[in-house]
């Protein structure tokens, strides 16, 4: 048969084909014998080969989180109506989270980062009239992956300030006959400066949760938080990827799902840590998870009773609670939130709004059933009161 150029052609053939193998050919072919063979071996044309299907990549396999597409523009309008808000109001509130995000706790985190062991120093000399030099946060091991040393002096590092601070937060122990107030400054300073460090860690209790993957370089959290503080709408914001740290790149070691976490999930995390601790201020056992609320993040307990609210990275098992606000980031694949209210259908949200849009949601949502409180702080003690918009408010 001439050459096949056409699909007329290709069809003429395949009948031709068909109608051309008799059984005792068909019988004489078997699956393990090649089918590129030559025409003689067969007598005639020889079959078509047999079609199989390409396995899919590994990256098509999808989670059942990422099967869940996000929710159409007119469920999200009619939603919003439903409780009283327009998507103005949304859109607003997301373009003032942005800016927000950026002044209230990235740019004061930065300054925080690189201040806070010399608040730790000044409040130190205030004290106790001795010139003391503590370990900038920036160089501990923990947070740069390398050792730091300085010539000339001994730096407090973290075990010594854990050491110190239990000294003087403990009434049972023998106390230095420090001013008071004076000692209420370096006992906060001091937390403050150990608080700081759980975040860069990706450690805080109550929001490590929601950091995944949690990075395997220690130092790619403190990089990426300080490349997302520049400018004023978080402009290097990346909502499902992030950014190869220069660190890795010696190594050839590029950004991947797996290994680091999303610009999303990194800003999620943030978010719930600074509802926990306003200001990157640590106050009180610091290092124990959220005390007694009906504001639950990154784990619910066995029974969060009645109208609790919550942000969380995973569906929780089925809960008889009425009432409740949650809003789900989820665990694999691109970043997806989910907001659910117990009573109206779940709206999903994702793409470079997705983590904007899904928390002006849910603020919004509290704003108008809590009376302008997000936990135990009011927006206003966060910040918040002019980012959500509400006809309300």
């Amino acid at each position: 048969m001439d050459e096949v150029t056409t699909p007329e052609q290709l069809d003429s053939y395949v009948k031709q084909l068909q109608s051309g193998l008799d059984s005792d050919l068909r019988s004489r072919w078997s699956p393990a014998r090649t089918p590129f063979v030559s025409d003689a071996a067969f007598g005639g044309t020889p079959p078509l080969p047999e079609y199989k299907a390409s396995p899919p990549p590994v990256a098509v396999i999808k989670s059942p989180a990422e099967k869940a597409l996000a929710s159409s523009w007119h469920a999200v309008e009619q939603f919003l109506e439903r409780n009283g808000l327009s998507v103005a109001l949304l859109e607003q509130t997301e373009d003032n989270l942005r800016q927000w995000f950026a002044s209230r706790i990235l740019h004061s985190l930065v300054e925080a980062m690189g201040s806070a062991h010399k608040r730790v120093e000044h409040a130190a000399y205030a004290a106790t009239g001795r010139q003391l030099q503590v370990e900038p946060l920036l160089l501990s091991p923990s947070v740069s992956g390398t050792t730091y040393s300085q010539a000339g002096g001994q730096l407090l590092d973290r075990y010594q300030l854990e050491k110190w601070l239990e000294v003087l937060s403990t009434p049972t122990t023998p106390q230095p006959t420090y001013d008071p107030a004076a000692r209420q400054q370096l006992v906060q300073a001091i937390q403050d400066w150990l608080g700081i460090l759980l975040v860069l860690e990706g450690k805080c209790p109550g929001a490590k949760e929601l950091l995944l993957p949690f990075p395997q370089k220690p130092s790619y959290l403190t990089s990426r938080i300080q490349e997302l503080a520049g400018g004023s709408c978080v402009d290097e914001f990346r909502w499902n990827a992030g950014k190869t740290p220069l660190d890795a790149m010696a190594m050839a070691k590029k950004w991947n799902g797996n290994d680091f976490p999303t610009d999303s999930s990194v800003l999620c995390y943030l978010f719930c840590v600074y509802l926990l601790h306003p200001n990157w201020r640590f106050q009180g056992d610091f290092k124990l998870s959220t005390p007694r609320t009906s504001f639950f993040i990154g784990t619910l307990p066995h029974k969060p009773g009645e109208h609790f609210r919550a942000i969380l990275p995973q569906m929780p098992a089925h809960t008889k609670s009425t009432g409740y606000v949650i809003l789900f980031q989820s665990r694999f694949g691109d970043p997806l939130y989910t907001l659910s209210t117990g009573q109206d259908e779940e709206i999903r949200v994702k793409g470079h709004s997705g983590l904007f849009r899904g928390l002006a949601l849910f603020l919004m949502i509290l704003r108008l059933r809590d009376h302008d409180w997000i936990g135990q702080n009011r927006l206003h003690n966060l910040g918040l009161s002019k980012v959500v918009c509400t006809e309300n408010f």
